[in-house]
């Protein structure tokens, strides 16, 4: 069996080229077939206007009327769309204000629903910009070019990955910020340290997903990179602010932001590590904080109920042993390009709030990963591809057990799962991004 295998996946034999022909045309037609899915379900306002890019629109159109930005979303929602239904999001966004006054210059000459269809198109160009990036570097089959190579690699995301289809149906900005990570990364390779200072800004200033990276350039001593990004963030934060009032909103913005993201901590969605191992330290299910939200105060509920302490301290002690070897393997860790990736994993591991989404920052080192196996031979590489994909498959199943515990549609917003359902996805999550972190010239040398 694991002969076949090898030679369905490497073999040169012409029923095994066909084969994996067919395969491929299938896993592209699978991708394909599920953007469409996904863009055609955006049919509608009221569909579209529970999504993190329908809260970019709104913040923007209050930025072209002269509006504060920052207002709880069912306001906005109903100032601009006409719509008053109650949706998932009764708070401001807690977004930061440069990529709505950027959209701002758009957003009167185009509905909601097209600009959500916009929006997961501009997703998946930078997701494949990413790729390409990635593996124009690490490509050493001259028989493939990069842009092919690139697309097929979109296609099993867009296939397969859950955590893409997550990212793209709620207007996430994660493939966006992961374009621009890929982009400090390969400046930085080439020397132009200014520029990569600058892009480094730039994503700070969006959204900061990866703020470790700011450790990674002070152990790297890369001054220039360091100041310039910390000066770009700042400058344009600052000029941000001042657009829609200067002091004030900015003391209101940094209000607002932490009562929203302490009440998204309390989530059995939020797999930031530090409040994965605080709330599996309580027992019991009780209400953890409220926010006022205009007219109304909404509660969330915050801890599953744990069956028993030894599975408590068992997740604890998991927690720990995760956070001890990634830091481990960063200082043990030689290449540059690894110790980069892994500082921009870390920081997503290490935010206050922390969704599955945000797990696409996996992504480079997972190539990383797959260009190492250019050096070993074909039952090393199919062994290892089957582990991978074993872990694949594994996060999809904790997923569909979740549905089946009583997640009974995709919003992803509800309290009501079984601890163990919760704890054994986040667990297996959790694992998955640390796997990606082990220095791999241990088991496959360079």
């Amino acid at each position: 069996m694991f002969s076949k295998s090898t030679c369905l996946l490497w073999g040169s034999n012409k029923r095994y080229v066909v084969t994996r022909i067919l395969v491929m045309f299938c896993i592209c037609a699978t991708g394909v077939f599920r953007l469409v899915a996904i863009l055609n379900h955006l049919n509608s306002p009221e569909i579209s206007t529970n999504t993190d890019s329908c809260q970019l629109y709104l913040m923007a159109r209050a930025f072209s009327e002269n509006d504060s930005p920052y207002q709880p979303i069912p306001l906005m929602r109903e100032k601009y769309l006409g719509i008053t239904k109650d949706g998932t999001n009764p708070h401001p966004s807690p977004y930061p204000p440069l990529a709505p006054l950027l959209l701002s210059v758009f957003v009167n000459k185009m509905d909601i629903v097209t600009f959500d269809r916009i929006w997961i198109l501009s997703s998946v160009l930078a997701l494949y910009l990413s790729l390409f990036v990635l593996l124009k570097r690490y490509q050493t089959s001259r028989s493939r070019t990069s842009w092919f190579t690139s697309a097929f690699a979109l296609a099993i995301l867009l296939a397969f990955s859950s955590t893409l289809h997550a990212d793209i149906f709620f207007g996430q900005m994660n493939c966006h910020l992961l374009l621009l990570l890929v982009c400090v990364w390969n400046s930085l390779r080439n020397d132009r340290n200014l520029l990569a200072g600058i892009l480094l800004g730039i994503s700070l200033a969006l959204k900061p997903l990866h703020f470790l990276l700011f450790v990674f350039l002070l152990l790297k001593r890369n001054w220039s990179t360091l100041l310039t990004s910390v000066m770009v963030a700042a400058l344009l934060t600052v000029l941000s602010f001042l657009v829609i009032g200067g002091w004030e909103p900015f003391l209101d913005y940094l209000k607002k932001t932490s009562e929203v993201s302490n009440l998204w901590m309390s989530s059995v969605f939020n797999l930031s590590l530090p409040f994965l191992l605080a709330r599996t330290a309580h027992r019991g299910s009780f209400a953890i904080t409220q926010i006022d939200s205009g007219d109304n105060l909404i509660k969330q509920i915050a801890y599953p109920e744990a069956p028993s302490a030894l599975l408590i301290v068992g997740s604890v002690g998991m927690g720990l042993l995760i956070l001890t070897f990634c830091v481990s393997a960063i200082l043990k860790e030689k290449s540059t390009d690894l110790r980069y990736f892994k500082f921009a994993l870390l920081s997503v591991l290490f935010l206050p709030v922390s969704w599955s989404h945000y797990a696409l920052t996996a992504i480079p080192l997972g190539i990383l990963f797959l260009a190492r196996l250019t050096s070993v031979s074909a039952k090393w590489k199919t062994l290892l591809l089957g582990l991978l994909l074993f872990g694949i498959i594994f996060i999809e199943f904790q997923a569909l057990m979740l549905y089946w515990a009583g997640l009974n549609d995709f919003t992803f917003i509800t309290p009501n799962v079984p601890f163990i359902a919760y704890m054994g996805f986040q667990t297996s999550l959790l694992l998955s991004l640390a796997a990606v972190c082990i220095p791999w010239e241990v088991v496959v040398k360079k």
